[in-house]
């Protein structure tokens, strides 16, 4: 059997929603701040390319560059930012969390997969990954987690 193969814009602004909109492809990751890496969008970003595209839309949940181990704090605001985006349209969150150790931190990222699946949206882990060392092992780390993707 041929699987189709799904096609993912990576779109960090309205202009770039539109015009992938006018082509094949199958979803879209918002991010603002492709320049860095991508980051999370505003929530006005979010609703005016919601309100543009009727293709799936996933946010970026990053708040800062310079790697994916964060601080209780800036912990605590993704897991606000997933909720706010969540509520606003997006379809799923794309997000990484890394420890001290360049492994997956196997706790804040089933924490926020329980909260994304709650909402019956998608996880997905982003570029953290290629950060990672040992990827057999972290691939089986993130499915016990629940990640989607």
């Amino acid at each position: 059997m041929i699987k189709k193969k799904l096609i993912e814009i990576c779109c960090g602004s309205i202009e770039d929603v539109i015009l992938a909109s006018q082509f094949p492809v199958d979803r879209i990751e918002l991010n603002s701040a492709l320049e860095l890496g991508g980051l999370t969008p505003s929530i006005g970003t979010l609703r005016e390319a919601r309100r543009r595209s009727r293709l799936p839309i996933c946010c970026m949940v990053r708040p800062r560059t310079a790697g994916f181990h964060y601080t209780e704090d800036q912990f605590t605001s993704m897991c606000i930012d997933s909720e706010y985006l969540i509520s606003n349209g997006a379809d799923g969150i794309v997000f990484g969390f890394l420890d001290e150790d360049m492994k997956v931190d196997v706790e804040r990222t089933k924490q926020l997969v329980q909260t994304i699946h709650h909402y019956n949206r998608e996880a997905i882990f982003h570029k953290a990954f290629d950060a990672i060392e040992d990827k057999d092992e972290a691939c089986e780390m993130l499915i016990e987690c629940g990640v989607d993707r």
